[in-house]
């Protein structure tokens, strides 16, 4: 039987820095892709137009570099950063192509005309609006990524980004959910990782003295059935959970 060669990527938003759940997911991204010589993608999504409200272009791009040097302190290898914004000519000339139609300038008339408007003062579609389910499904099928491996709070996303694989006849990549990660303090069994718990970013671990490999062995402790052998799905506790 011959062997998969999976590519995966890490797809953050630009509204902060990253936390522990996401160096968690990156650092299963990059096991899994690097395991039988695929490819780890970080792939920024600096066109949304929520993070364009709510965060000023000068920060998500400072938010970026953030990320990159967090990933590359934690030795973390990236085999290709992208960024959204930069895809956008080749996303909707893919999916024109797709729909019939040679004009780069329609914007995704043909499959949503009856979306909500949104003011983005009281509602935030993201991830479950589908245009940008859409977005996802093309811009993987761009970037050749066939394995995807997000938390579990996003596992509603999948019949409609599946939907789209079969309408436009595109592969289905390999989708796994894993657990989110949660903070137990003492007894006390906190909530899951989010950026609202700021305490739990990786930068601030940095400027409190810990070393990469300190972090590291503590989270493989927290979310690996044995924390030697590496970060690979097969390795991934059912319940992982950070005591800090």
């Amino acid at each position: 039987m011959a062997t998969v060669i999976y590519n995966t990527r890490f797809n953050p938003t630009v509204n902060g820095d990253i936390h522990l759940g996401h160096l968690y997911m990156a650092l299963v991204n990059e096991a899994e892709a690097h395991d039988n010589g695929g490819k780890f993608t970080v792939r920024f999504e600096d066109n949304q137009r929520e993070w364009a409200y709510s965060v000023d272009h000068e920060r998500t791009t400072i938010y970026m570099a953030s990320i990159l040097d967090d990933l590359l302190w934690m030795d973390i290898k990236v085999d290709d950063v992208l960024y959204q914004s930069q895809m956008e000519d080749d996303y909707r000339r893919l999916l024109n192509h797709l729909n019939g139609t040679t004009d780069l300038f329609v914007q995704d008339r043909f499959m949503f005309d009856n979306q909500p408007e949104l003011t983005y003062t009281n509602a935030v579609p993201y991830p479950y609006a589908p245009y940008l389910t859409a977005e996802k499904v093309l811009l993987d099928c761009m970037s050749y990524i066939n394995l995807l491996i997000r938390g579990d709070d996003l596992i509603t996303e999948f019949s409609l980004y599946t939907y789209f694989c079969d309408l436009w006849g595109l592969p289905k990549p390999r989708q796994v959910y894993l657990p989110r990660l949660r903070i137990e303090n003492g007894k006390e069994l906190q909530s899951e990782v989010s950026k609202a718990t700021g305490s739990y970013k990786v930068k601030g671990y940095r400027e409190r003295g810990y070393s990469a490999d300190e972090l590291k062995a503590n989270l493989a402790e927290a979310c690996l059935i044995d924390p030697n052998k590496g970060w690979l799905l097969k390795n991934i506790k059912a319940r992982p959970v950070w005591n800090g």
